[in-house]
């Protein structure tokens, strides 16, 4: 009897245990990361040729865990000029990020382990939700796509000139009681001759050429519609409700209008997304391609109408960024050229109930030096996921979480790799992943359902055993 009653007790212990970690499932189960990449010559024809590299993945500095964990990598390089001549050489290193989160302090590059100034150039978006194979990764960070953004020419838009010049209407609403207005501008136009791209309403109605915008004022409000090309007429309202059904007088109203350059205008409209420290990173024309395209792009599908928030989402677009810069070489010199940055994985609880981290570095670009060899990796893992369980390269246990690679030369594809919090994934784990997967948030109040009934079953079992 005490036996059997140790057992089963013991038995709900360990399922209760094997699905613990499902009771913190109050995040997304997958977390899509960004591939890192080589640093590459923008020139095809380099001489340079790299000696040696020394890659470094340190998971061991987190500060907080999140979705995905992140990792500092650093690629050490030693390049070597076999000329008899002084080389100036320009070289870039692209990666996955969005203006608004950009921040360049995570970023160094040195030789000779002094810094070295960069410029950033915006290349295009990285179409995330699409990206699994590794085939389409390499695509993305391609030699001549990566070089093809790297421009100063003026983006040629189909819905306006580069010179564009419109007029900007501002309308200032102050209502003269405390009930809250709703402000409503209607006007109809024609999206072959006239562009609109309004700031500050977040009403949006259209029915063929008649368009009614709106924007609750609560105080003193400036609002604001730049036309472009063929001008238009506006007619102002305003309702005290949301269905605009209850008219209201009990506001000002002020218009001005002036005349603006587009290019000006834009690159005034986007001041707030970019971190000030940032902004001299960029070349010339960067922010008004990026915004001019986005705003062009809007334009097409929307017949002619943009709102703040349409053209706001280019700052939180995932594109390819690329930082340029340039080191000089001397005759037949050996220069240390590194760069250190932060790297994010995919984080995956689809299969199982601990997450699996996965990471990729890209290192296609790298093979466009003259010559690549001997490369060494060392992966550092975090606490919480000590264990390296799968690899594209074979990665050696060195010492406690640290895992190493040496190669001569540049391998065929590129190096991925998965961490997780045990040595391998267990037939358990598996299991717990896919009751996870199937009931999802309702697995702790099913997982406790289930311990209540076989309590309940153990002790009306107990009492039977006493009676008899």
């Amino acid at each position: 009897m005490k036996k059997y009653l140790m057992g089963t007790v013991t038995a709900v212990m360990l399922i209760l245990t094997l699905f613990m970690p499902v009771y913190a499932n109050s995040g997304p189960v997958y977390w899509q990361g960004y591939p890192a990449a080589e640093m590459m010559s923008v020139e095809p024809d380099t001489p340079i040729t790299v000696e040696s590299e020394e890659l470094v993945f340190d998971f061991s500095q987190q500060g907080h865990i999140s979705y995905a964990l992140e990792g500092r990598v650093t690629a050490t390089y030693q390049m070597f000029n076999p000329t008899d001549e002084a080389q100036i050489v320009q070289m870039a290193f692209p990666f996955v990020g969005t203006l608004a989160r950009l921040n360049t302090d995570e970023i160094m590059i040195a030789a000779e382990q002094e810094k070295i100034p960069y410029e950033l150039y915006l290349g295009e978006q990285f179409q995330q939700a699409r990206f699994s194979p590794a085939g389409e990764e390499k695509m993305a960070f391609a030699f001549s796509r990566i070089v093809d953004a790297l421009t100063t020419q003026i983006y040629q838009a189909q819905n306006f000139a580069d010179n564009e010049q419109g007029k900007l209407y501002f309308f200032t609403v102050t209502p003269t009681t405390e009930q809250e207005i709703n402000f409503v501008l209607d006007f109809s136009f024609d999206p072959q001759q006239t562009k609109i791209l309004t700031k500050g309403f977040n009403r949006y109605e259209r029915d063929s050429a008649k368009t009614r915008i709106a924007a609750w004022c609560r105080q003193q409000t400036q609002l604001e519609v730049l036309v472009l090309c063929k001008d238009i007429e506006f007619e102002s309202t305003a309702y005290t409700d949301g269905e605009l059904g209850k008219q209201t007088k009990l506001y000002h109203e002020q218009k001005l209008v002036q005349t603006v350059k587009l290019k000006q205008y834009l690159l005034s409209f986007i001041q707030d997304k970019i971190p000030m420290q940032d902004k001299g990173l960029f070349a010339a024309n960067q922010l008004y391609n990026l915004y001019a395209q986005f705003l062009d792009q809007i334009f097409t599908q929307n017949s002619g109408y943009c709102s703040e928030n349409d053209l706001y989402a280019a700052s939180n677009a995932d594109r390819i960024m690329t930082l340029v810069y340039t080191v000089d070489f001397l005759p037949q010199e050996i220069k240390e050229v590194s760069i250190s940055y932060q790297t994010v994985g995919t984080m995956d609880k689809r299969e199982t109930t601990s997450p699996q981290y996965s990471y990729t570095y890209l290192l296609n670009p790298a093979s466009h030096w003259k010559d690549f060899k001997n490369l060494n990796i060392k992966v550092i893992t975090p606490q919480e996921a000590p264990y390296v369980i799968n690899s594209s390269l074979e990665l050696k246990q060195t010492e406690e979480r640290v895992y190493t690679a040496k190669l001569p030369d540049l391998p065929n594809g590129d190096f991925s790799f998965t961490l997780f919090a045990k040595e391998r994934i267990t037939a358990a784990d598996k299991i717990a992943g896919k009751v996870n997967r199937a009931f999802g948030y309702f697995t702790p109040l099913l997982l406790g359902v289930l311990s209540l009934i076989m309590v309940i079953f153990l002790l009306v079992f107990i009492k039977k055993r006493k009676q008899k």
